[in-house]
């Protein structure tokens, strides 16, 4: 096998020159039991969701709030987009490995891992140095402290960070891959770590690990020295003043950051600051998983559970803006600044897709770098097991296609010329039925086309637009039912400020914010999806190019793939689907205390709709998406997406229409109209 074949320390070559270099590392991960590598999977699922959101939701919550652009805070955002990138960098390689039986990574795979380590690292130890000289110059010198601490010394400090952890890591990762790696490749740990890498060399480490050793020591000394300088100088002044509001009020502003600098600095003191014949790599493991998955995942909890300002912060977006001039603060909320926050998403996991065909195996990476034929069209196969049927399946999903377009098109007419029926719910609903009548538009015709056709080719590109449109507006629903029920919870539970809060410059915004979720959603996955090689099979066990049988044709390792679409599948699920049972709860509790029956009977039935259309939408596209790839196989997944591409969509319009008074009532009106014209 080639250089990255498994070694033992006895096959190490007696001379460096005489070697083949190593070519990958073997990842051994957190633990080799097969039983518990689904539930690891689940648990640190979990915990990335939670840091990703917690973190870009506490960068949202700081540009969008006003009381918040205070040095500190701009601070604190800096420090959440390095939480949400370092732990972007060793988490979805360490979920690819709960689910792949092959852990290896390239060579270069692991160096631009270990750089991308070490620079976030670095940075956040460099930001909790500077965020504690903020509080030292806030608390110690109040009236100086707009002065000091200015918007320009704010960014040069932030580009300070930056320039020092690129200039260390760049240090630390050359000396470290300088070294000649040409015996074993099997690194105990799951990601590309200092010391488990540099075990590995086939040269004395000992000038490499004093250089590592005084740069830890060197950086985290100096900030730590900063830290206590500054906080002592800090506590000094608090225990100076008399009023003990200030006191409680200056150290308010101070125990969040201490919690950090407290949990941040003790584990790399414990991984790096001592000689590496004193540290116990399972050991380490898990205090790894700790600074490396876990605090990025607690820092944004710490500062809303432990901040004033923050958690004032929250109140006033969630709850403030409901009853004092809810138009001021939602405005902020325009499509433009949604679309850059979400793209600020994209940008936290692109480092994530910058190391993937580095994580290739030197056979994948020959068939990525263009020693094959790219596949130029795909063959659908859909239905095509069953030849008899075909002309009964064309019948049947004409019909189906016919009622929906028909349905959701009656729909939105029906709304747009009954003026009983111009308010925020109705509008969201013929939304919806513009989104139902273009997802089901993008796959049926051709299927339909395909039962009566011989040919069932759809050429690369035709594949890329397709999957696109698709992926675009069924991600924008999701998010409209979100709307959708948040409206039902402000007219329900809100009914004075119903009109002031659900004015018609907030219902365009959400719809435009959830078609801008969908375009970034589309680009991301599409783009996970196509960046992969196409070279061999191209027949698609699918009537149309969804992500699941278009993964089991690419020429590469789809692991890293795979879990993309699942976490990113689940984020655009789980967040509407937390809005949605959020609302719905707060919505029966208003219900069930509502002292007459007549208020409960119609106020469900504004409801009930809108209910049973969410359960059935979110019921397929879960069982569809959200679970590891290959979880399913091909029947099952084109029978529950026939449910939710065409039976959905043509099901919706009747749902509302049969089980809500106010459509039947306006579609009466319009009956009697169009009979009696007299």
């Amino acid at each position: 096998m080639d250089g990255g074949a498994l070694l033992n320390h006895s096959d190490v070559c007696s001379s460096v020159e005489n070697c083949t270099q190593v070519t990958w590392f073997l990842l051994l991960g957190l633990t080799e039991q097969e039983e518990l590598k689904g539930t690891l999977f689940v648990l640190f699922l979990f915990i990335y969701l939670v840091t990703l959101m917690g973190n870009l939701g506490m960068i949202i919550l700081i540009h969008t709030e006003p009381q918040l652009h205070t040095p500190m805070y701009f601070f604190l955002s800096v420090l959440a987009f390095v939480d949400a990138s370092f732990s972007t960098v060793d988490t979805p390689r360490l979920l690819e490995n709960f689910l792949t039986s092959g852990q290896s990574i390239s060579f270069a795979g692991c160096v631009i891992q270990m750089a991308l380590m070490t620079l976030h690292g670095t940075a956040e130890c460099l930001l909790l140095a500077i965020m504690a000289y903020d509080r030292f110059v806030a608390i110690c010198h109040p009236l100086l402290y707009h002065t000091i601490i200015s918007q320009r010394l704010c960014v040069q400090l932030v580009a300070a960070t930056y320039t020092a952890s690129v200039a260390n890591s760049a240090l630390l990762t050359g000396y470290i891959f300088k070294l000649p790696y040409c015996g074993p490749n099997v690194i105990n740990h799951y990601f590309c770590d200092i010391p488990p890498v540099l075990q590995l060399a086939c040269a004395d480490t000992a000038e490499v690990e004093a250089i590592i050793s005084s740069s830890s020591a060197l950086i985290s000394f100096f900030t730590i020295t900063i830290n206590l300088v500054s906080y002592a100088y800090v506590l000094v002044t608090i225990c100076r003043m008399h009023s003990p509001e200030a006191q409680r009020k200056a150290l308010s502003t101070c125990t969040s950051h201490l919690t950090i600098i407290c949990l941040w600095y003790g584990t790399i003191i414990f991984m790096y600051v001592q000689p590496s014949s004193l540290s116990f790599m399972e050991q380490n493991q898990f205090v790894s998983v700790f600074y490396t998955v876990v605090i990025p995942m607690l820092n944004p909890l710490i500062y809303s559970l432990r901040n004033k300002d923050v958690k004032s912060a929250l109140k006033r977006r969630y709850l403030v803006t409901w009853t004092n001039k809810p138009d001021q603060d939602l405005a902020q909320w325009t499509p433009g600044f949604l679309i850059r926050d979400y793209l600020a998403c994209l940008e936290v996991v692109f480092c994530m897709h910058t190391w993937y065909l580095a994580q290739m195996t030197p056979g994948e990476l020959a068939l990525a770098s263009g020693n094959h034929t790219p596949v130029t069209q795909f063959i659908l196969l859909g239905f095509s097991n069953y030849p008899d049927l075909q002309e009964l399946l064309f019948g049947a999903f004409l019909l189906i296609y016919a009622m929906t377009v028909l349905g959701n098109l009656g729909m939105m007419a029906l709304i747009l010329t009954d003026s009983r029926l111009h308010s925020p719910m109705y509008f969201f609903l013929s939304v919806l039925s513009f989104l139902d009548i273009c997802y089901s538009s993008v796959v049926t015709p051709k299927m339909l086309v395909n039962f009566l056709a011989s040919d069932k080719s759809i050429s690369f590109e035709g594949c890329v637009i397709q999957l696109t449109f698709f992926v675009v507006h069924v991600t924008a629903e999701s998010f409209l039912l979100a709307s959708m029920a948040y409206d039902r919870f402000v007219a329900i539970c809100l009914p004075l400020q119903y009109s002031s809060v659900m004015t018609k410059g907030t219902c365009l915004q959400l719809v435009a914010a959830s078609y801008a979720f969908g375009g970034a959603n589309s680009a991301l996955q599409t783009g996970n999806v196509f960046t992969l090689p196409f070279c061999g099979p191209n027949q698609v066990t699918h009537y149309f190019c969804d992500i699941p049988p278009l993964l089991h044709l690419a020429c590469a390792n789809t692991a890293t793939a795979g879990v993309v679409q699942c976490f990113f599948s689940a984020l655009v699920t789980f967040v509407p689907a937390a809005v949605i049972l959020t609302s719905y709860s707060l919505v029966l509790m208003a219900i069930g205390k509502m002292r007459s029956a007549a208020g409960r009977e119609k106020a469900l039935s504004t409801c009930a709709s809108h209910f049973l259309a969410i359960t059935i939408f979110y019921g397929t596209v879960v069982f569809t998406y959200v679970q590891p790839h290959g979880f399913t196989n091909d029947t099952s997944g084109q029978i529950v997406s026939v449910f939710y591409t065409i039976i959905i969509p043509m099901l919706n319009p009747f749902i509302y229409s049969l089980r809500n008074k106010e459509v039947k009532d306006a579609l009466q009106r319009k009956l009697q109209v169009n009979s009696c014209p007299c």
